[in-house]
């Protein structure tokens, strides 16, 4: 049921734009539909009841607080944009009756031609409420996931405290890359260029990619998780203390020494793609950022032989993330800016589909591993903090593979969603990564 104008605390505001423009990030996310289920989900469990009244009403309210959750995607050419969506067609609360309904809930997708960009579910236990959000990866990344929980929370809690009202819509600032690229000088563009071409360089290559995926029809995603208890992580993290290695280089390395290993080739040439947060790197800590994707791509290509120690290969990646990170790290698209923000999206569409074509017919998928960040325990807050949260990663269809790394209260969630036929051979290298990882 809707909630009323009355139970809203206040009418959604007028002066709210009927169209947002799409950002050239949106506009990139967009094209990967075809690739999986392109959404981004946050899993809370808590050790109380949530208001149910309380949630929905919150649920509601951000969609006009951050107006592009509120709209739906209109993939028009040249140009897409975001349109509100009426009162009537905003419902994004679903009451989840079992655990059955709960999986199969998180492992639908969401369309964001229909909308809104946010939806939640809520399942009710004995023991306490868990409750998903699932955002369209064309609004927001996991760094805006976070944000946008940590503000839900912030709307719920002062609900209950008997406030009425929400927080101003946010239609000020920026969405798009420009709050990254003003604060990068001019003189740093042209390594930005020369990383571009190394990049190009790399896909270019025509020798496959080890890929343990064979190409097989979409059905659906799946998602599986491995928990990595705060005890574990502290032992892992001290591992790589000699070296200086945080725990993403640990777990990278344990990574693309599985794959290696599942090649059975020696030595093996592996490459990956990693994600990183812009947010962290380049936004002044306390700068305000909107819900948006403000996520960027780095490559790694490396031989792994069977023989290497994986404190000689940690080593490896620890001077391959230091000298990006010297750089201008995730920044490597800059580049090629001038040329995307003004290409007609169907041309972009047309040139990623016969991408793809070609990278799965010669076997040069590459295989990502995204950071999704540590969840900040002090801004999460539902009448108090979940006992356990993860951000999920995007599901694939197989040859495509993404593993998602998400932290909270200092342990470690694994996740990744795939075809089920395809679960067995993720389960594997999570095994291997396992005996790859100090214990």
């Amino acid at each position: 049921m809707r909630p009323t104008e009355r139970e809203r605390g206040e009418n959604p505001p007028a002066t709210l734009p009927e169209r947002f423009p799409a950002s050239l990030s949106d506009r990139f996310i967009s094209l990967l539909w075809n690739v999986g289920e392109i959404v981004v989900q946050l899993e809370m469990v808590f050790s109380h009841v949530l208001d149910r009244t309380r949630l929905r009403r919150a649920l509601d309210s951000i969609l006009d607080v951050e107006p592009v959750l509120g709209c739906r995607w209109i993939p028009s050419s040249p140009y897409p944009y975001w349109e509100r969506l009426p009162l009537d067609r905003r419902e994004n609360l679903t009451l989840l009756e079992d655990e059955r309904a709960y999986e199969a809930y998180r492992n639908s997708p969401v369309d964001p031609r229909v909308g809104p960009a946010l939806h939640g579910g809520l399942l009710s236990l004995p023991g306490g409420d868990r409750l998903i959000l699932k955002f369209a990866h064309e609004a927001t990344d996991a760094g805006g996931a976070n944000e946008c929980a940590a503000l839900l929370g912030t709307i719920y809690t002062t609900l209950g405290e008997g406030r009425e009202g929400t927080p101003k819509p946010i239609i000020s600032g920026t969405r798009s890359l420009r709050s990254v690229l003003k604060r990068v000088p001019w003189n740093a563009y042209p390594r930005t260029l020369a990383e571009a071409w190394e990049d190009f360089r790399l896909f270019s290559k025509r020798a496959p990619i080890y890929n343990p995926f064979e190409r097989g029809e979409p059905s659906g995603c799946r998602f599986l998780f491995r928990e990595f208890s705060a005890e574990r992580v502290r032992r892992i993290s001290s591992a790589g203390k000699t070296v200086q290695a945080t725990i993403n280089d640990l777990f990278l390395t344990a990574f693309l020494r599985a794959l290696a290993k599942a090649r059975h080739g020696d030595p093996s040439r592996i490459v990956t793609a990693t994600t990183v947060d812009l947010r962290k790197w380049y936004l002044p800590e306390g700068t305000p950022s909107r819900i948006c994707n403000l996520s960027a791509l780095e490559f790694i290509e490396m031989k792994i032989g069977l023989s290497e120690s994986f404190s000689e290969t940690l080593r490896r990646i620890r001077r391959i993330m230091e000298k990006k990170k010297r750089g201008l790290i995730g920044l490597n698209f800059a580049g090629w800016l001038p040329i995307a923000k003004f290409a007609n999206h169907n041309l972009m569409t047309k040139v990623i589909l016969h991408t793809k074509r070609h990278m799965e017919r010669d076997r040069r998928v590459i295989p990502l591993f995204t950071n999704l960040g540590a969840i900040p325990e002090e801004t999460l807050s539902f009448d108090g903090p979940p006992l356990l949260a993860r951000v999920i990663p995007p599901g694939v269809y197989p040859p495509w593979l993404c593993f998602g790394l998400s932290g909270y209260k200092g342990s470690i969630t694994l996740s990744a969603g795939t075809t089920p036929e395809a679960c067995s051979t993720v389960e594997s290298l999570w095994e291997r990564m396992e005996e790859e990882l100090p214990l």
